[in-house]
């Protein structure tokens, strides 16, 4: 593998693993939804460490 295929390997799963934390947090902040937007109405449950 080259050194760019190791990168964007690495990249992407540290991207992934940082949306699996909060998840609905990071997709809505990407998505530019408003947070208690987002967690009312796709994710009641999940719990948000930066409120």
């Amino acid at each position: 593998m080259s050194a760019f295929a190791i990168a964007t390997l690495a990249f992407t799963l540290i991207w992934v693993s940082l949306l699996s934390l909060p998840g609905e947090e990071w997709l809505g902040g990407l998505g530019s939804v408003p947070r208690g937007q987002k967690l009312g109405s796709s994710a009641p449950l999940s719990i948000n460490p930066f409120s």
